[in-house]
């Protein structure tokens, strides 16, 4: 199932994020990172499990992009993307 979302960007100064907090307070982002957050429970990517002794984790942060149209920098799509860290 592939979820889409549809926001009137034109009317919101949008910009690129650097932190979750900045994005979880704007809807269009939040509904964004849910619906991946979904697909990541859907497709079974990652598996909770405890962690062995000795061993660090590996965590996580989002990055965020905004895409424009090339001829007129109006906002096209806002893009999230949960990647790992910690290796």
């Amino acid at each position: 199932m592939h979820f889409k979302y549809y926001f009137n960007l034109a009317e919101v100064n949008i910009q690129e994020l650097v932190n979750y907090y900045e994005a979880s307070q704007h809807l269009g982002w939040r509904a964004i990172m849910e619906s991946k957050i979904k697909l990541i429970h859907k497709n079974k990517t990652w598996q909770l499990t405890k962690l062995l002794g000795g061993k660090n984790p590996i965590t996580s942060k989002w990055v965020f992009k905004v895409q424009k149209t090339t001829f007129n920098e109006e906002v096209d799509k806002l893009k999230a993307r949960l990647v790992e860290r910690g290796f």
